[in-house]
């Protein structure tokens, strides 16, 4: 408001001795208008709540002094306030240089305001440093130590320097990370499968025709002209998770659980033969864990000799892939629903683990004897007898059988030929 006082030329109107010496030339009317022109512009800078509480003073210096004593605590409580707000001011992570700074400005002119106390331009610029958080260790050092003088401006450009290089160092960790990014659907780095340009026009065209077609195009880059194409190799039970076709095929029919005949169009398999879709349905599928999933909407696609599960419809269900080191992850959240080996350069589902009884033996281990139930005191006091046979060649005497006796106190064994199993 003083601003505006000065702006109009008014400001001596704050003051009596300056209001007596600039208007001794003029009239009463004069100074009246002028009292009044200086007391109206401060009117009508001031709230509805500020208004109410000064409508009993009547001159331009009993305005400012009331709404000076009104929106200016200068209690001690305030001036403690202020000075603790200061001495415990630190910045927050997430927030900006410019920000921070703004709001220590703030607490500064706030304090001199109330303490009619210029805080030296040194002291401002070390409270200013003890405000940065931990990030900003290795920046403190260097001004505290690396200097032989310390000024708050220097302060402040360093920090905006440091705020420019941090911005521009996550730009280009930014840019890093999405050239990662790979897509599976064109095999092209920059982008996720479901941002994918040439799948959503792909998508678009099929929606206008008939029926939806899985192909091949050797031009992409993909080089697996082989994957809908006859095989001499056993792969009626296998999976393979493919990145090129529309949505889920199936060779065999007994494997559906749901099934539905329909049109449902023809695939252009990789020879450019031409395969009907006959019908559409559900399967289930063993994975790795041997946890049993369904497959919805699966067609049925008989002259096909792989079965194949669409990620591209994986993906429309919020399903996430990884692939590194010749293996592919398929997540749902954080579970792994499925998982695939590189096999001919195709992922390849890796169902249920065949039992491997090696794995097993090499894992299992011997259990402790137990302490005996009976305590042999002497001789014959406990006995162990075992009968054996009948053995498929006949000793000389032929006998077919022998049983043991093995007494427990002395460990003496006796053995006994036997022709038949009766004479035990």
């Amino acid at each position: 408001m003083r601003a505006l006082l000065v702006q109009q030329g008014l400001e001596f109107a704050l003051e009596e001795d300056n209001l007596e010496a600039a208007t001794s030339s003029v009239t009463d009317d004069k100074k009246r208008q002028i009292q009044n022109r200086a007391r109206s512009t401060l009117v009508l800078s001031l709230g509805d709540s500020i208004l109410r509480k000064i409508s009993e003073e009547k001159t331009t210096l009993g305005i400012w002094n009331k709404v000076e004593a009104l929106c200016t605590k200068k209690s001690l409580a305030h001036r403690l306030f202020l000075k603790k707000k200061l001495y415990t001011f630190s910045m927050r992570e997430g927030v900006t240089i410019q920000d921070h700074i703004d709001t220590f400005n703030k607490i500064i002119l706030d304090l001199e305001g109330v303490e009619n106390v210029t805080i030296s331009d040194k002291d401002k610029a070390f409270f200013l440093l003890s405000s940065l958080p931990k990030s900003y260790k290795g920046f403190v050092d260097t001004m505290l130590y690396g200097r032989t003088t310390l000024t708050l401006e220097d302060v402040k450009a360093s920090l905006s320097s440091k705020e420019i290089q941090k911005n521009n160092e996550i730009e280009t960790n930014n840019d890093k990370k999405k050239k990662k990014r790979k897509c599976f659907y064109c095999r092209k780095e920059g982008h996720y499968i479901r941002d994918c340009l040439k799948k959503k026009k792909k998508e678009s065209q099929e929606k206008s025709g008939d029926a939806a077609v899985a192909s091949d195009d050797a031009s992409d880059g993909y080089h697996s002209a082989d994957l809908l194409v006859a095989s001499n190799s056993n792969t009626k039970g296998q999976w393979v998770i493919d990145s090129e076709c529309s949505f889920h095929l199936c060779t065999d029919k007994t494997i559906f659980y749901k099934y539905e005949v329909v049109d449902g169009g023809r695939v252009l398999m990789g020879n450019n033969n031409v395969c009907n879709l006959i019908g559409i349905g559900s399967v289930k599928i063993k994975m790795f864990n041997g946890t049993v999933r369904a497959l919805h909407e699966v067609r049925h696609a008989p002259r096909l000799k792989r079965n194949l599960i669409s990620l591209g419809m994986l993906d429309i269900l919020g399903y996430f892939f990884k692939s590194e080191s010749g293996g592919l992850e398929i997540r749902k959240g954080t579970e792994i629903v499925m998982k695939g080996v590189k096999e001919n350069g195709l992922y390849v589902l890796i169902q249920q683990l065949e039992l491997c009884e090696n794995c097993i033996f090499g894992k299992a281990h011997r259990s402790k004897f137990h302490k005996g139930e009976h305590m042999s005191k002497q001789v014959l006091d406990y006995a162990h007898a075992d009968l054996w046979g009948p053995a498929q060649v006949p000793s000389l005497s032929g006998g077919r059988y022998f049983i043991s006796l093995i007494d427990d106190y002395s460990r003496k064994m006796w053995v006994y030929i036997l022709k038949t199993k009766d004479q035990a």
